[in-house]
C-alpha cells in the first residue's frame, strides 16, 4: 500500500500519538519505510500577524542537536531501525517544510497529529495539520 511514510513530530502529546500509530504500522506494513520529521523553528516572531498584516520572524542564533530532536527520539524508540530514519530541517513555517520534503523525496503518506505545539500561533495562523491537509500533494493522516 504505502511504500514511503513521512511522520512529522514536535514533542506534543498529539505528535507521541503519531508515533504509537507508528510502532502499530511498522508491524503491520512490513514493506513500508517511516522517516520521522522534525521542523525545527530557530525564529523569534516578532509580531503576530492578524487578517492583514503577517507574522514577522527574526532568526534567531538556536542550534539543536540531532540527538535532542523529537525525530531521534521516536527514532530511537524503535529496536529495529533497518526501515525508519530520522531527519531535522529548519524553517519558519513547519507544513510548508512538511509538505515539500513529502513531494521532493516521493512520500506516499504523510502523518501528523492533530495539534501540535503553538496553541497560540494555531489560533493566528491556523494548525500546521490543518496546513499540511490542505497543501500536500499525498495522503495525508490526522491522527487524535
Amino acid at each position: 500500500m504505502f511504500k514511503k511514510v513521512l511522520v512529522a513530530v514536535d514533542g506534543s502529546d498529539a505528535s507521541d500519538i503519531a508515533v504509537q500509530w507508528t510502532h502499530e504500522a511498522f508491524q503491520a506494513l512490513p514493506q513500508t519505510h517511516f522517516t520521522f520529521l522534525y521542523v525545527h523553528q530557530p525564529y523569534i516572531p516578532l509580531a503576530i500577524g492578524t487578517g492583514y498584516m503577517p507574522v514577522v520572524y527574526e532568526p534567531a542564533e538556536i542550534d539543536l542537536p540531532p540527538e535532542e530532536s523529537p525525530a531521534y527520539a521516536a527514532w530511537k524508540g524503535f529496536p529495529d531501525t533497518s526501515r525508519v530514519d530520522y531527519a531535522t530541517e529548519t524553517g519558519s513555517n513547519p507544513a510548508e517544510v512538511i509538505c515539500k520534503k513529502a513531494a521532493e523525496e516521493g512520500y506516499d503518506l504523510i502523518v501528523v497529529g492533530s495539534r501540535g505545539h503553538g496553541l497560540v500561533s494555531s489560533v493566528f495562523l491556523g494548525s500546521v495539520s490543518g496546513k499540511v491537509l490542505h497543501h500536500a500533494k499525498c495522503a495525508v493522516l490526522v491522527v487524535r
